[in-house]
């Protein structure tokens, strides 16, 4: 053997090594650079608007590779994808129920996060994010007394801040659902009466990142706080519905945890006002902000009664239909006026055609509940999101 072939084996017996160590590391969030370098070629390769470039245009620092080094870029990014096929299993069924994330997840938007901790027997694991000008989504797992058959596993806590400043993130909305060891959920579609139990679930929280100022970071960094409770099949059975709060059972130690998530700063805006009057009432389209995971609405008008609390009942459709996943809506006061801001949880990042978006009822609320003033019309507004 000569010297040539004997310095190859120990070079190959050294980048096998390598590859072992990370192979073991993978599951760790930012073990090292290796994997933080996964995540970012994983992101720049299948992102779907960067992807002509990424293919096309090849950095300088990568030309300049020696050929080792590019043979360990290819393990690390094998690990990379490695973790990406088990997190498609793992989170598909629950990020298809929102239309904007499973278009986002397609995409191979999102970041692989992975890191937990444990006390008192409870394990929270921070598994998955994403965040876009509209919105900032996480996944976590909350893991009670292994074996334990909980009929609830949750969080009574999920306040979300930015690390440089302390600012919170407002809330949005939350689902979750117990799963089994394989990360399927347990007890969809089982009678009503039926009580299911497991001792994990999975909790998917959005919020609302519209009001923050990202400064035009491509990163946040977040602090997020739970306080993880469950509620054990002999507590649900031996205690009436009525005391519920007395069944919980979880870690006095809150869970913090300090990470980053890359910021999607594509976004598209309409902000060119619209008016439009019906029932001598003008409406006004203020704004409309289309982000890869969700498209916000918001328009203002001045109150009929100013003594109620009014909200308008919107339809929003294109071409190509209905926009999928709205319901959601924040009412905010702009002077005198009553504003409303819609949420659609919809990929419409790619769509350039022409809205439609026609309000057909106002409601303003007295003191009760049936105590209510309806004002039926037609506002119509018509346009392109540039």
């Amino acid at each position: 053997m000569d010297e040539n072939q004997a310095n190859g084996k120990k070079i190959m017996a050294a980048l096998t090594e390598f590859e072992n160590k990370l192979i073991l590391s993978a599951p760790q969030a930012r073990a090292g650079f290796e994997n933080e370098l996964a995540q970012q070629l994983k992101r720049e390769f299948v992102q779907r608007r960067r992807a002509k470039q990424v293919l096309t245009a090849r950095p300088r620092w990568q030309r300049r590779l020696s050929r080792r080094a590019t043979l360990i870029l290819a393990v690390v990014l094998a690990v990379g994808i490695g973790t990406v096929i088990a997190m498609n299993v793992f989170l598909k069924q629950f990020i298809d129920l929102d239309a904007g994330l499973k278009a986002i997840y397609e995409q191979g938007l999102g970041h692989e996060i992975g890191i937990n901790q444990s006390h008192e027997g409870f394990t929270v694991t921070l598994e998955w994010a994403y965040a876009d000008g509209n919105r900032l989504t996480l996944a976590y797992i909350i893991q009670g007394q292994a074996g334990t058959p909980y009929t609830n596993l949750e969080s009574s806590v999920y306040r979300l801040s930015l690390r440089d400043t302390g600012e919170e993130i407002p809330f949005y909305q939350g689902m979750g659902a117990l799963i089994d060891q394989n990360g399927d959920a347990v007890g969809w579609g089982a009678p009503p009466d039926t009580i299911v139990t497991s001792d994990r679930a999975l909790e998917i929280s959005t919020y609302d990142l519209s009001p923050i100022n990202t400064d035009d970071s491509p990163f946040l960094n977040l602090r997020l706080e739970v306080a993880p409770y469950g509620v054990t099949l002999q507590q649900r059975t031996r205690l009436p519905i009525e005391q519920f709060d007395d069944m919980r059972e979880g870690p006095e130690t809150p869970f913090t945890f300090d990470f980053s998530v890359p910021l999607v700063d594509d976004q598209r805006v309409f902000n060119t006002a619209l008016t439009t009057t019906d029932q001598d009432i003008t409406i006004r389209l203020h704004e409309v902000k289309v982000a890869p995971s969700q498209t916000r609405v918001v328009i203002c008008f001045t109150p009929p009664d100013p003594a109620r609390q009014w909200t308008a009942i919107p339809y929003l459709t294109t071409d190509e239909g209905e926009v999928p996943g709205g319901g959601g809506v924040q009412p905010f006061m702009d002077g005198e006026a009553s504003c409303q801001d819609y949420t659609y949880f919809a990929g419409m990042m790619d769509y350039t055609g022409e809205w439609r978006l026609e309000i057909t009822e106002l409601i303003g609320f007295g003191s009760g509940g049936d105590d209510q003033q309806r004002i039926p019309g037609s506002w119509v507004f018509e346009f392109t999101v540039p």
